[in-house]
């Protein structure tokens, strides 16, 4: 039995192993390119600059596009019409009690403030550490998401004698392999001659988890497509809240 157990890798410790290699990859090989496209977009007005971006960035680029909407590098504003702590203090003073901001608001409003102050001329360094920022975020996403993604699996298979436990060591064999197509995915990017690979890859990715839902759930063809199909959307309607949460959390941090 012992030797039967050390044939088998370790989910977790795999987890932790692949996980690594799949964001180091990312930073050394992606950010660079990410960085100029992003850049690129937000600053340079030349025509087919869209088409030059990822659909991958274009949504960050889309979110970021705001800072450089009303202004130019040299007058950097991310929100607001405040340019400072006095002029806001000011503002609020002459409304009504009822009227004035809440505590909420007005700290998110001072927190602008404070970031437009930092970056006063300095749109792209913004851009640069709001991008460091999320990539070394987005691997805390994806860790803090894995219970949820196993939670998804009970509920839609709340019926068949499973622990959430089974779920969750099911959760991590599909992350493990995500990284280990992920890392693939960034390998063969960075090399030119390999980058029509890609799109293969991401199929792979996304087929191989309904291929995974049949094999450990063993219902039939229509049941598992449906299901996954739910639990597609279920999931990344989560990870854009974990990115949204994340987003705010650096905004707050930044």
């Amino acid at each position: 039995n012992a030797g039967k157990r050390e044939s088998y890798y370790h989910p977790a410790r795999m987890y932790v192993f692949i996980s690594f290699i799949f964001f180091l990859l990312l930073a050394i090989l992606s950010r660079d390119d990410l960085k100029k496209n992003m850049v690129k977009a937000v600053f340079d007005d030349e025509e087919g600059t869209e088409e030059a971006i990822s659909d991958s960035t274009r949504s960050m680029v889309d979110s970021i596009k705001t800072v450089n909407k009303k202004s130019d590098n040299s007058d950097f504003t991310i929100v607001g019409d405040y340019k400072s702590r006095k002029s806001y203090d000011s503002a609020q003073a002459v409304l009504p009690i009822e009227k004035r901001h809440g505590w909420l608001i007005k700290s998110l409003v001072l927190r602008s403030i404070e970031i437009n102050e930092k970056y006063e001329g300095k749109s792209k360094e913004f851009i640069n550490d709001f991008r460091d920022a999320f990539f070394d975020n987005f691997s805390k996403v994806l860790f803090w998401l894995l219970p949820f993604f196993a939670l998804l699996l009970k509920l839609l298979y709340v019926r068949r004698d499973y622990f959430y436990s089974e779920h969750l060591v099911f959760s991590i064999y599909y992350y493990n392999f995500f990284y280990f197509a992920g890392s693939l995915q960034v390998i063969a990017n960075s090399i030119p001659i390999l980058a029509w690979s890609t799109t293969i890859i991401g199929f792979w990715i996304v087929l191989y988890l309904l291929f995974a839902m049949k094999r450990m759930y063993k219902q039939s063809w229509r049941k598992t497509i449906l299901k996954y199909t739910l639990f597609f959307f279920s999931f990344f309607v989560l990870v854009g809240i974990g990115i949204a949460i994340s987003a705010f959390v650096i905004f707050l941090a930044i």
